[in-house]
């Protein structure tokens, strides 16, 4: 059996018994379909806002006195998993229970997910210099 890779600037075919040509055949599958699998859940903030067009301004830019500074700093202490929950139910309108559906949990972790966010960034809000 033949296996054909390509790379940017070549394709190589080398020679393999059926059985390993199989599972090479199939690892390579399980790689597309992980691969895809992340990409579909991993959003990276540079992504969106390069995609959707939006521009946000660096908190470090912003003084801090200022209301949208203090949410930027505040949304900044999030952990990057946190800031893609808050984006997907806040701005793009996700629901709570799609957006469980899409990372394979239960409705409620997700309930419970943002309850701890909401809380973090009321904390942060009523004291800035936490």
């Amino acid at each position: 059996m033949k296996i054909r890779y390509r790379f940017a600037n070549e394709i190589v075919e080398i020679e393999v018994e059926d059985g390993w040509g199989a599972v090479l055949i199939d690892l390579d599958r399980q790689e597309r379909n992980n691969n895809q699998t992340e990409t579909r859940r991993h959003v990276s903030y540079d992504m969106v806002t390069q995609e959707q067009g939006m521009q946000f301004a660096e908190p470090s830019s912003l003084p801090e006195s200022t209301e949208i500074g203090l949410l930027m700093m505040a949304l900044d202490s999030l952990s990057e998993a946190q800031r893609e929950l808050i984006c997907a139910v806040l701005w793009e309108g996700r629901t709570v229970s799609d957006y469980a559906r899409s990372e394979g949990v239960l409705q409620s972790a997700i309930s419970h997910r943002l309850q701890t966010i909401y809380r973090k960034l009321r904390e942060i809000l009523r004291d800035p210099h936490i």
